[in-house]
Formats: structure tokens, C-alpha cells, sequence
């Protein structure tokens, strides 16, 4: 007879967090074209930073923009930073230069989003 007693069955949740990838993970992908590990943002397995098409894009003098709701977001900020984990929003906040770059060259407009 088969006792259920010291039957342990896996947590769902566990194992489904480690078979698919997050938010993070796959923009990075999408980013980079690399796969990483769940919750980094365009920062490849060895936790190093990956290029972005963004910045190769930049790197070859073409023009860029993003446009989000909320750049904090993994989807959209694995585009334009470089983060360890997706919840570090104050980081990824300050971690691009889209901002800083579009202030400089709207400098003489004072509405700019």
C-alpha cells in the first residue's frame, strides 16, 4: 500500500517561474539577442551588460526613441538600461541616457514629456 503521508509534491509556482522566462528575461532577448536569467534586465548570464539595438542602432548614427507608458517597465527598459534585477526601479530610472539626451537637444522647449 502506497502512503500518501510523506508524498511531497512541488510548489506549481516554483517550477513554473524556472521553465519560463519573465518579462525580463525575454525583452532582453528581444534586446540583446541573448538569453539570460529571470529578472535582469539586458544583462546577459554572466552578468554582464549586452548591447541593445538601441544602442547599436545609436552607435551607427541612426536616431532612437522608446515610447512607454512607464520606461520602468522590464519590457521597455530592457531596451534602454542595464540592470541586475527588474525590481531595482530607481536604477533603471537613471540608468539610460534617452532622457538626458532628448533634454539636450529640446533644451530651448519647456514642454517636453
Amino acid at each position: 500500500m502506497l502512503s500518501l503521508k510523506f508524498y511531497i509534491q512541488p510548489n506549481i509556482n516554483e517550477i513554473y517561474c524556472r521553465l519560463i522566462s519573465d518579462a525580463a528575461a525575454s525583452a532582453t532577448a528581444y534586446s540583446c539577442g541573448v538569453k539570460t536569467k529571470n529578472r535582469r534586465v539586458a544583462i546577459d548570464v554572466d552578468g554582464n551588460p549586452c548591447g541593445t539595438l538601441l544602442e547599436a542602432a545609436k552607435m551607427k548614427g541612426m536616431r532612437t526613441a522608446i515610447v512607454s507608458s512607464d520606461v520602468t517597465f522590464a519590457s521597455s527598459a530592457a531596451f534602454v538600461s542595464h540592470v541586475g534585477d527588474r525590481g531595482d526601479v530607481a536604477n533603471i530610472g537613471t540608468n539610460h541616457q534617452l532622457f538626458d539626451e532628448f533634454k539636450n537637444e529640446h533644451n530651448d522647449q519647456k514642454n517636453y514629456v
